[in-house]
């Protein structure tokens, strides 16, 4: 039993090699005349096995080949086609004697649209959520963030408000901490502060400090550098003494910082779903100026490339960004 288990082994070993032998080299792997030819099932299951292989080796080939015809896809133009197919633009509801509700049309996310038409837009788009959702600006600048005179950095003031309360910390000297606590100021910088930012309690949002407070947080630099909360001058939270109480003033009235990324995108908050449409385009209108204002000397032509508005939960709507691109050649 054992020396024809040995010899049905040898033959499908001898067949294999012959399979994959050049034919000039056949001939020598071809099985000697002392072994038993292997039953009609063993050559069935091989062969099946060398067929599903086949199969597999070609299934493979085509997935890659398919991989490098599609590998130069737009991420944004997946997105549209996906967000084509599930948002529809919201209808009126019947009025009167009206018997039918219009059927809902797919929204067009190729097509831009101006801020006010935008914000009304995404309106519809979203439903409304259960928490308090935002409201999103993108837009992508002619920048290259590695050059020094074109990383966009600052600040701007929301006419209407960011929907958020700030905790605003002050470091100053002693004798204008009654001022800044009057100023809007929610929390004052003492030693005992310090401790705590030293074992990584930081309960607020926000820092600023006076030029001459910088030599107590230069070692927190560590701490409140991943956090965001490290003063600078960019983002207006490192201050001289005389504008200290003005720049507290703004903080609370709804000041954000916007920074341009790697990709030379600049995404902020310019505030929540509920906010009326008048108190949503100022806030863009305003965010949208600040950057004509940033744009560097080296840029020459269009400073816009293209910009979205968008909710937390929503799809993207395309922005017409050609008034404020005339603003920057004026």
């Amino acid at each position: 039993m054992c020396s024809r288990q040995f010899i049905i082994n040898n033959t499908i070993m001898l067949a294999k090699l012959q399979t994959f032998a050049r034919p000039s080299q056949q001939a020598f792997f071809l099985p000697s005349s002392q072994f038993h030819t292997p039953t009609l099932m063993q050559l069935q299951c091989y062969q099946f096995g060398n067929l599903q292989q086949r199969i597999n080796r070609r299934l493979r080939r085509y997935r890659q080949d398919k991989i490098q015809a599609e590998s130069s896809f737009n991420k944004n133009e997946v997105l549209s086609v996906f967000y084509s197919k599930k948002g529809q633009q919201v209808t009126a509801a019947p009025t009167g004697d009206q018997a039918t509700v219009q059927a809902a049309q797919v929204f067009d996310f190729k097509k831009e649209l101006t801020c006010k038409d935008a914000i009304m837009r995404i309106k519809e788009l979203s439903k409304e959520r259960k928490f308090k959702e935002s409201v999103e600006a993108i837009i992508r600048l002619s920048v290259d963030p590695r050059q020094g005179d074109q990383n966009i950095r600052g600040t701007c003031v929301l006419p209407a408000g960011t929907g958020k309360q700030i905790k605003v910390c002050v470091f100053a000297d002693a004798d204008m901490q009654e001022k800044v606590m009057e100023a809007g100021a929610d929390v004052f910088g003492t030693d005992d502060l310090l401790k705590q930012l030293a074992e990584g309690k930081a309960d607020f949002d926000k820092l600023i400090a006076t030029q001459e407070q910088m030599q107590a947080l230069k070692p927190l630099a560590r701490v409140l550098g991943p956090k965001g909360l490290m003063p600078n001058v960019k983002s207006g939270t490192l201050v001289k003494a005389e504008e200290l109480l003005e720049t507290v003033r703004l903080s609370k009235q709804g000041q954000i910082e916007f920074r341009v990324n790697e990709h030379a995108d600049i995404m902020v908050k310019i505030g929540l779903r509920e906010f009326q449409e008048d108190q949503l385009f100022s806030n863009f209108d305003a965010f949208a100026r600040a950057l004509v204002k940033k744009k560097p000397e080296s840029i020459k032509g269009k400073y816009f490339v293209r910009g979205y508005l968008k909710t937390s939960m929503g799809p993207p709507v395309k922005l017409d960004l050609s008034q404020y691109q005339k603003l920057t050649q004026e």
